[in-house]
């Protein structure tokens, strides 16, 4: 609770650098923000003594197919001392931004993290220490989670028993793109 009103006057001192505060019972408290203050207030929150947030758990995107915005980016960090959650939102126009900036430096758990995102739907941080892919295979081509990725992928790779190897073949008749066509209303519009 006590947080919560630090974090409502922290933005009314920095009102350009937040976009809303949501506050939900028994859930995380989450903020959206603009990226490029994205490092200023993680600077604040990690190093001011009130805040604390000093634990990043976790990055996951979430994918907003027909959106403007079509990337929602989230960071979830932890207070230790109060044992309260946070969750940072970037809504993201990939089109417009190339590139987030890293928080590597910030937290070391971030590295991996970022990896995961940037291999499973190609948002890219920007001065990454070693941005190469995580969880995909060095030759695999695309973004798995992505919405417009294709459900049987593009490859076969399986063992022929005849050949005594493995074989990768390319899959024919590929299918249809997913379509989802929902009504995000309810979700922070800008």
């Amino acid at each position: 609770m006590k947080l919560m009103k630090l974090l409502f006057l922290l933005n009314k001192i920095f009102p350009k650098y937040f976009k809303s505060i949501i506050v939900l019972p028994q859930n995380p408290i989450i903020i959206y923000i603009n990226i490029s203050e994205i490092i200023l207030i993680l600077k604040l929150l990690k190093r001011i003594t009130i805040f604390k947030f000093v634990e990043l758990l976790d990055i996951w995107t979430v994918d907003y197919f027909n959106n403007l915005y079509r990337f929602e980016l989230n960071y979830l960090f932890l207070n230790l001392k109060y044992n309260e959650r946070l969750i940072l939102r970037l809504k993201l126009n990939i089109e417009q931004i190339k590139e987030i900036p890293t928080l590597t430096k910030l937290f070391k758990t971030a590295n991996w993290l970022e990896r995961e995102v940037w291999d499973m739907f190609g948002i890219s941080f920007k001065k990454h220490p070693r941005m190469t892919k995580i969880l995909t295979d060095y030759g695999f081509k695309g973004n798995p989670l992505r919405k417009n990725f294709p459900l049987l992928g593009y490859y076969e790779i399986r063992y022929d028993d005849q050949k005594g190897r493995i074989i990768k073949e390319k899959i024919q008749g590929l299918t249809e793109y997913r379509n989802y066509t929902f009504n995000y209303s309810y979700i922070y519009n800008q």
